[in-house]
């Protein structure tokens, strides 16, 4: 009988928990995942403006203009809505060019496709390029980001502000753990983006 122990296996890679995505983090160059970021981002873009006039304004939309008709002082002042003021000010200031239903759901598109840098770099920061990447277009191309793009609504500012405020905290919260000294001054601006991306959130939308 053998009682020599069996030395452990070494043909399986050792992440140590780590995704696997973070195995190999520099498969994707940086020239690379530029290019695919911009790539990506503008073809996001693309899906949402090229629908924005498709179908006519429904209901909730038409609150939406309803309230964004209201003068600033109103808006600020009256508590006329069960959501926050901030999305119909953004409404507000974007009818100066007109009332089409492309004018009208603008602020949602653009909203959207600046989500998709925030939610790129959050995703890059917990599973690196090749996942971050890989998510990234699957945002970009999602339905049910789509269907809020084209909405006059404030879903989409909403998720905006929700995913920089997350990103900015991830970025505070990382660099601070890994070296906490000397840090707060190159933390400022991240913890001021942060705080504005929170409070934005909050006068948003009534559930942030």
């Amino acid at each position: 009988m053998n009682n020599a122990r069996e030395s452990p296996r070494r043909d399986l890679p050792q992440t140590s928990g780590d995704s696997l995505f973070r195995t190999h983090p520099r498969n994707v160059s940086g020239k690379l995942e530029i290019w695919l970021v911009i790539i990506l981002v503008c073809a996001g873009g693309l899906l949402r403006l090229a629908t924005l006039d498709h179908d006519s304004l429904w209901f909730d939309e038409g609150i939406s203009v309803s309230a964004s008709g209201f003068s600033l002082g109103y808006l600020w002042s009256v508590p006329f809505d069960v959501h926050p003021p901030v999305y119909f000010t953004l409404l507000h200031a974007f009818r100066a060019l007109g009332d089409s239903e492309t004018i009208l759901r603008l602020p949602s598109a653009l909203a959207s496709t600046l989500t998709l840098v925030p939610a790129y770099l959050l995703a890059r920061a917990l599973i690196g390029r090749a996942g971050a990447l890989i998510a990234l277009a699957l945002l970009a191309g999602s339905y049910v980001n789509l269907t809020y793009a084209v909405t006059a609504r404030n879903y989409a500012v909403l998720f905006l502000l929700l995913m920089t405020a997350f990103a900015a905290l991830h970025h505070v919260w990382s660099r601070y753990r890994t070296a906490p000294s000397g840090l707060p001054g190159k933390l400022s601006l991240p913890a001021l983006l942060y705080v504005v991306a929170a409070i934005g959130a909050l006068y948003t939308h009534n559930i942030a």
